[in-house]
C-alpha cells in the first residue's frame, strides 16, 4: 500500500508538468513519511517497515536509463549518454533530497530512532527467486507496451540470467562481476532470439533485466543505511549503482559476441528464401 500511496502520488504530480526531479523527491519523502508514520503508531516492526520502503526506494531509482546510459558510452553515442547522464544525476539527487524531508515531516509528530544496521533484509531462495524474476520481467514487459509473442522469450530469458547470476555468485564471483557475466548470458541469449522473431533486442532484454538483474537488496541497504547517516553508506550506494552500469556493459558484450551467429543465420535466410 506504501508503494502503491507514492507512486499514485507521482502520477498527480506529473500530470501538472512538474518536472521529474520534484517528482521523484515528493515520492521519496511520501514514502518515508508513511514508513515512519507506521512504524511510530506500531502498525509495522522496523524490518517490515524497511521492507515497505525499500522497494519503493530502489523502484524511484531510473535503473532502465543507467542501462541505456553504459550502452551508449561504451558504444559512442556521446550526447545521448551526457544527456542521459545529467538527467540520472538529477533524478538520484531527487531521491536523496526527499528522504530527509520526509523524515523531516512527520519529526514533528513523531520522534522514532532505528539502527539500520541491525534491520536484516533476506534474499529469496531459488525457486522463489525464479518466479519474482518472471513475474517482474513480464509485468515490466506489460508496462512498455510489448507484444504477445514475446512474453514466453522475456519469461525464459529472465530465468535464465537469473539462474547465472546466482551461479556466478556461488563460484565466489563479486556481485558486480557476477551481474555483468549475467548481463552478458542475458545479451547474447535476446541478441539471437531477437534474430529469430525479427524484433529488436532491447524489446527482450529491458523487461528481462528488470525482473532479473537490478541490485535491489544492495541498493535498498545502501538507501536505508543513508537514511540513518551510516558511515560509508555513499560508498555502498554508489557500489550498487555501479553493478546496474555492469548490466548496460554486459548487454553490449553479449550482442558483440553474438552478432557473427546472427550474421550466419541471416545469410542462410537470405540463400533459402524464394
Amino acid at each position: 500500500m506504501l508503494v502503491l500511496a507514492a507512486m499514485g502520488a507521482g502520477l498527480v504530480i506529473s500530470r501538472y508538468a512538474v518536472p521529474s526531479f520534484f517528482t521523484v523527491a515528493a515520492q521519496s519523502a511520501i514514502g518515508l513519511a508513511l514508513g515512519t508514520t507506521t512504524l511510530a503508531l506500531g502498525w509495522l516492526s522496523p524490518g517490515q517497515t524497511a521492507s515497505a520502503v525499500a522497494p519503493l526506494l530502489v523502484l524511484l531509482l531510473p535503473h532502465p536509463a543507467i542501462v541505456a546510459f553504459a550502452q551508449d558510452a561504451i558504444t559512442g553515442f556521446r550526447d545521448p549518454a551526457n544527456a542521459r547522464g545529467l538527467s540520472i544525476a538529477l533524478v538520484v539527487l531527487g531521491v536523496l533530497l526527499g528522504m530527509p524531508a520526509g523524515l523531516v515531516i512527520t519529526s514533528s509528530w513523531f520522534h522514532v530512532e532505528v539502527d539500520p544496521t541491525r534491520i536484516e533484509l533476506v534474499p529469496l531462495t531459488l525457486p522463489w527467486a525464479l518466479l519474482a524474476s518472471t513475474v517482474a520481467a513480464l509485468a515490466n514487459a506489460v508496462g512498455q507496451g510489448a507484444a504477445g509473442r514475446t512474453m514466453p522469450m522475456i519469461a525464459v530469458a529472465a530465468a535464465v540470467t537469473s539462474c547465472a547470476q546466482r551461479a556466478f555468485l556461488a563460484f565466489g564471483f563479486t556481485a558486480l562481476f557476477a551481474t555483468f557475466a549475467a548481463a552478458t548470458v542475458l545479451g547474447v541469449i535476446c541478441t539471437l532470439a531477437a534474430a529469430r522473431m525479427r524484433t529488436a533486442v532491447l524489446v527482450l532484454a529491458v523487461p528481462a533485466y528488470c525482473g532479473a538483474l537490478l541490485p535491489a537488496l544492495a541498493v535498498a541497504y545502501s538507501l536505508l543505511n543513508l537514511v540513518a547517516g551510516t558511515p560509508q553508506a555513499g560508498y555502498d550506494f554508489a557500489t550498487a549503482m555501479l553493478s546496474t552500469l555492469g548490466i548496460g556493459a554486459g548487454l553490449v558484450l553479449g550482442t558483440q559476441l553474438a552478432t557473427p551467429s546472427v550474421r550466419r543465420l541471416v545469410a542462410r535466410h537470405h540463400q533459402t528464401a524464394p
